[in-house]
Formats: structure tokens, sequence, C-alpha cells
């Protein structure tokens, strides 16, 4: 019989799908890992194969994610943590979110940087500090970007040349990094050609292509075009990519659904 099961680690909780399995020489049942799905929060019922869903499983998630602080507040707390640049108060405001990391990433990084820009276009952040948020937002990614494990799919992480917005690509970065893959990011500002020599040297089974400018588009397209011509999967994401982008995948939603399209690309 198999069944979810949590455990906590440093703090933070992960989810298994185990099953029981009688040991004769003891005389009793042990748990057995059959897979380990992720972090909970993170873990969705998709995540989980499906003759091994029930009724409970959606609840079960639910309860191994834990209440939390809630998206709105922790937003709060973390975007004051941005403007000092304090990026131990930022984490803090992570922990006590409790909702796993890639909806930390969606739900609370995501609003606390967009009303940053928001401020900064309203003319009540000068450029100095916007960029200290945007930097400490990239120094939490780090932060919050756990150990790798070693033998995950191979994914590269890069961003066109005149592309400096990074944020995105260290955020995919962690969370991947995070479901177990092995992950190179060479962001920012990447010209083609070397994007393509990395690519060939490295090897890796997809390339991701962040670009959040319409000025960076066509650079885009010709990275696009040079890795995918070595006959490298790639898959392009970002608030710029929208359209057409022929010999690649467009990819315009959520983390876990991101992870899914890259281990389903693997296996081709």
């Amino acid at each position: 019989m198999a069944f979810l099961r949590s455990k906590t680690v440093r703090g933070e909780r992960y989810v298994y799908l185990v099953r029981s399995v009688w040991d004769p020489a003891r005389k009793s049942s042990r748990q057995e890992i059959l897979r380990y799905l992720g972090r909970a929060g993170d873990v969705t019922v998709e995540d989980v194969p499906e003759e091994y869903r029930n009724g409970r499983t959606a609840e079960f998630l639910a309860s191994a994610a834990g209440p939390g602080q809630g998206p709105d507040r922790t937003a709060e707390s973390l975007l004051a943590a941005l403007l000092d640049g304090d990026v131990e108060a930022a984490a803090t405001a992570y922990r006590g979110y409790g909702g796993g990391l890639g909806r930390f990433y969606e739900a609370v990084l995501r609003p606390a940087m967009s009303e940053v820009g928001r401020l900064w276009v309203a003319g009540r952040l000068g450029i100095g500090v916007e960029h200290v948020c945007s930097n400490t937002a990239i120094s939490l990614a780090g932060r919050l970007t756990p150990r790798p494990r070693g033998g995950g799919t191979r994914v590269m992480v890069c961003s066109p040349e005149g592309e400096e917005h990074c944020i995105g690509c260290h955020v995919i970065t962690s969370y991947l990094v995070s479901r177990g893959f092995d992950v190179r990011n060479i962001a920012p500002s990447v010209p083609a050609q070397a994007a393509a020599d990395d690519a060939a040297d490295w090897r890796p089974a997809v390339v991701l292509v962040s670009v959040t400018l319409e000025d960076n588009v066509r650079a885009a397209r010709r990275l696009v075009e040079m890795v995918s011509g070595a006959g490298v999967p790639v898959v392009v994401g970002g608030r710029a990519a929208a359209g057409a982008w022929p010999g690649c995948t467009v990819h315009g939603g959520s983390l876990a659904g991101l992870a899914r399209l890259l281990s389903g690309m693997s296996r081709r």
C-alpha cells in the first residue's frame, strides 16, 4: 500500500511517496520511499502519480504546506526588506510564509517586485533604491537555493544580449534546483554565439531563454536560432516572449508547470 508522507528537515517540510514493506526478520513493517516529490507547498496533485491519487491527496498536500502567514501580509514584509536591502529580513519573510518555494516566488516576490516597479514609475523611488531592491531579490533567491543534489536533468538558463533583467533567471534557477534539476545560469546579457558555444560544451537537455524587454526580442530570436540549430531544445519565457517563436517552446505558466514541461522534454 502506497501513501504520502511529509518529513521536516531543518525547518523545511518535504513530501514523499512511500509504501509499507513487511520485514520478515524484524517481523514488522517499514516504510520504503518510492519517490521524492518536493518541498511541501510546491507539490501539487499533478506531481503525484495518477495511480496513487485518492480523495485525500489534495487535503494532505494542503495540510503538509501549513497555514503560513498568507501571501499579502508576507509581500508587505518582503517589500520592506527589499527597500532596506536586508536579505536576512527577506529570508525571514519567506520562513514565515510556509507556502513553499514556488508559491513564495509567484505569490509573494513577484507582487513585491511589481510594487517596486510601480513606485519607481510613479517617481516615488530613485533608480538607486530600485537597484537595491533588485539586487536584494537576487541575493534572496541565492539564499533560498538548496544545495544541488547532482545527477539531475541539465538545464541552462540565459538571457539574450542586451537583456540585463535577470531576477527571473535567478528565481527559475533556485526553483529548478529545489526540484532536482542540474542548472547552469549564464544570465544576464549573453551573445547568441557565446550561448550556443556554452550549450555545445556543457550539453544541457534544455536551454531556457528569458526575455523581458521588447527591445531585446530580436537578439533573443538570434539566440534561439543558434542554440536550437545546434540540436538543443529551447524554451522561451518572460514578459516579451509573446507571439510565435519558430523552433522552440514558449512557456508562460507557473514554475511547477515549467518543471513538468522540462521533465517531459528531457524524456523525449
